[in-house]
């Protein structure tokens, strides 16, 4: 039998579903506007990132350092600064080794006349500049020898073992002897190189 209040309950039940299901569409349908805008959101934030990041690399902000320079996409190392001549690192050390060789007991073996060659050669540095670029071999032999010798010690403790001090006075006679003052000969310097090259392949 059918009952009024049936009716309307089913009625109240369909309605009551019906707006259910509308609010939980609109509930989707917002939660499927607020995905979309957040999307949006994060695609124009990537970008955003990455303009600045294309700007950034096209602004060339990040050089390389120590004064390298860029060239087809390779980093190319700065020029390397010219060594001194071996005439120059002489001349900073002769006022050196004169302070060290009067600290000695100048009574001691070789001390004067070590005095009296380092005074020497700043004369004839200061006369002729020629006069050491002549003698660029055992100047290079008495530099390097000598900076070798003195590593991390005081020069007048190095002076002061008499050993030291008369192979340094041995260097400067060999710096001072007249032979490096003949003129230079091509032929000559030619056959002297043969003639060493020959020996040195006869020794290996």
């Amino acid at each position: 039998r059918y009952h009024p209040m049936a009716g309307a309950s089913s009625k109240g039940l369909a309605m009551t579903v019906t707006e259910g299901g509308a609010g939980a569409g609109a509930s989707a349908g917002s939660s499927r506007a607020w995905m979309l805008i957040g999307g949006v959101g994060l695609s124009a934030a990537a970008v955003a990132g990455l303009f600045m990041l294309s700007r950034h690399k096209a602004s060339g902000e990040h050089k390389p350092q120590g004064g390298s320079q860029v060239a087809n996409g390779f980093v190319s190392p700065a020029p390397a600064e010219p060594s001194p001549e071996p005439e120059e690192l002489l001349a900073a050390l002769l006022p050196q080794l004169l302070a060290a060789a009067r600290q000695l007991p100048q009574q001691a073996e070789g001390v004067q006349d070590l005095i009296q060659f380092i005074n020497d050669t700043q004369e004839e540095m200061a006369k002729d500049p020629t006069w050491a670029v002549h003698r660029d071999e055992p100047i290079s032999d008495l530099v390097d020898w000598f900076t070798t010798i003195s590593a991390g010690t005081r020069t007048e403790w190095v002076l002061a073992i008499s050993s030291t001090r008369m192979m340094l006075l041995s260097k400067f006679e060999e710096t001072h002897d007249l032979k490096w003052d003949a003129p230079f000969d091509p032929a000559e310097e030619a056959v002297k190189a043969k003639s060493e090259a020959r020996d040195a392949a006869g020794m290996e």
